[in-house]
């Protein structure tokens, strides 16, 4: 194949006309009463660093922290059997397209998350929503990732190794004292 033949178009996504409130009811439904939110929102599949999310979030379980995932996948069901007994992570199904500005908005950091070894193979294009939602990113992906460069080279949040769940707890822990100053 010819090299020039070869275009990469960059995934897009619309800016909101307003961000929800934090107040708002589907706003606080979906916080489930976390003081500090973690928020995964769409596809629980294959390219994930879910396992080293499930242990940050026991790291942090004692610390009013909370993950939620938003969402369905090929690898929710397993997901969620692991993290059984956390009381620091839930599981809601997808909402509706409507209220998708809802979700963005509930969460204090947007995880986007990639298993070592898909970079530059996988590239989530769900980063886009939620700068365009002007969350701040968790970007669980190895540093060589898209999603990394993106969020060093522009601020837009915390980068911490897909290996490492204290690395990804510590983050958690330093952006939800933050929050609270």
């Amino acid at each position: 194949m010819d090299a020039k033949r070869v275009v990469i178009v960059r995934d897009g996504a619309p800016i909101p006309e307003y961000l929800p409130a934090a107040d708002h009811p589907v706003v606080r439904e979906i916080r489930s009463g976390f003081r500090f939110l973690v928020l995964h929102a769409g596809n629980i599949g294959f390219s994930g660093a879910w396992e080293t999310l499930l242990e940050a979030a026991r790291l942090l379980e004692n610390e009013g922290v909370g993950f939620l995932f938003v969402g369905d996948g090929a690898r929710r069901p397993q997901i969620e059997a692991a993290a059984m007994g956390c009381r620091a992570i839930r599981f809601l199904p997808f909402r509706p397209p409507e209220e998708v500005p809802y979700v963005l908005a509930a969460g204090d950091l947007q995880v986007v998350t990639l298993r070592r070894g898909l970079e530059g193979v996988v590239v989530p294009s769900k980063m886009y929503a939620v700068l365009a939602a002007g969350r701040p990113v968790l970007a669980v992906t190895p540093l060589g990732s898209d999603v990394a460069r993106i969020v060093g080279r522009h601020a837009c949040g915390l980068i911490a190794d897909p290996d490492d769940p204290a690395a990804v707890a510590a983050a958690i822990r330093g952006s939800a004292t933050t929050k609270r100053n």
